[in-house]
């Protein structure tokens, strides 16, 4: 039995690289021809006009290269589960029409012992994910915010930051926020009292994040009282420093919320402790989520296991398409679940409601299946 388990885990494992690769080819291929001149033209900008067309050629692949292949992470990390799937499939349409089944059935081998090499298959990738998650996404989450017009920069473009309330009384201001530098320039912090009055600001001409001490490096800054209950109300103070809970990596999650997928936990464990309540319930979501989708996965691949394992052969374009139908909206369901909110649940339980909902499913769909 462990020779078939292994042939059928390669089978499996081969599928999945197949398939995994050839839609990311595919989808790669259709970035590239839409933005294609968009990349010749930081090219061309990068190389200067007079260059050869060998140099703009080559730096063009280099710019298109430096763009697409970071999407490589995040389209595993999207799509891993959903590939998982139709790799079992295709292994076992392989396995049926070469009547396979029908030979280890009738060796008195059950058929529900062939879903073990599909649960290392999806075991697997679950490792792979995490890898991916903790160790290469926060490397690349930077770049994968890029758009476009931003192939060949080191991070997203500089970006306004309107009034931002740090959830302790704090309204952050700023012309803009260079995520690169982690600068920001012309800052202005806006303390307020338990009502919500002003009562005191602080502004400089630029800012650079510490990350030791927790807060801002003001460069020429100023403070001034704004109540009038104090005294020295209107007079500057020189000011060097500005505690805040608002660092770089919460300013870009305000700006692009997908950014907190791509840290590592411990780094969004840290977020969260420190995060308002407004802030704190989709990230609490996001950590969950990271627990519940290898189940989800696993889930929607049991649910689909029994349509191609059968004793008996059958019409195998029916049983795809019944696949299709069920198994795959279930995945797109449970999956999105994780990511929108449920009106009258919380973050964790709206995570954890696929959860109950499919594994009683699982559990009847691998018991009805005829060996």
């Amino acid at each position: 039995m462990w020779l078939i388990h292994r042939a059928m885990f390669g089978r499996l494992l081969f599928n999945f690289v197949l398939l995994f690769g050839c839609l990311y080819l595919f989808a790669t291929t259709i970035d590239l021809v839409l933005n294609l001149d968009e990349f010749s033209t930081i090219a061309r900008r990068q190389v200067g006009e007079d260059a050869a067309w060998f140099s703009r050629l080559w730096q063009t692949v280099v710019v298109a290269v430096d763009y697409e292949f970071p999407q490589l992470f995040h389209f595993f990390a999207f799509l891993h589960g959903l590939v998982a799937i139709a790799a079992v499939g295709f292994t076992c349409v392989q396995m049926a029409r070469a009547r396979e089944f029908v030979a280890i059935a009738a060796a008195g081998i059950s058929l529900r012992r062939l879903v073990w090499p599909v649960v290392g298959l999806v075991a697997v990738l679950a490792g792979a994910q995490i890898v991916n998650q903790e160790f290469i996404l926060p490397r690349v989450g930077g770049l994968l915010l890029r758009n476009h017009g931003q192939a060949g920069q080191h991070a997203i473009s500089a970006f306004r930051v309107p009034f931002t309330n740090d959830g302790h009384g704090v309204l952050l201001q700023a012309a803009a926020f260079d995520p690169d530098t982690e600068t920001l320039k012309q800052p202005s912090f806006l303390h307020r009292d338990a009502q919500g009055r002003a009562i005191r600001r602080v502004w400089a001409d630029s800012a650079l994040w510490d990350a030791t001490a927790g807060g801002w490096q003001l460069v020429n800054g100023l403070s001034a009282s704004t109540d009038g209950q104090r005294e020295g109300v209107g007079m500057r103070l020189p000011e060097t420093f500005e505690s805040s809970t608002l660092g770089p990596q919460r300013l870009i999650i305000r700006r692009r919320g997908e950014f907190a997928g791509m840290m590592s936990t411990p780094t969004l464990l840290g977020l969260v402790s420190e995060a308002t309540r407004d802030d704190a319930g989709p990230l609490r979501r996001g950590l969950a989520a990271r627990v519940a989708m290898p189940i989800v996965n696993l889930l929607c691949v049991l649910i689909a296991v029994p349509f191609f394992i059968d004793r008996q052969p059958g019409e195998l374009l029916v049983r795809a398409m019944l696949c299709c139908g069920i198994a795959l909206p279930l995945y797109m369901l449970g999956a999105g679940v994780q990511v929108v909110p449920l009106p009258g649940l919380g973050p964790i339980a709206g995570v954890l409601l696929p959860l109950v909902l499919l594994a009683p499913l699982a559990v009847w769909r691998i018991g009805a299946l005829r060996t």
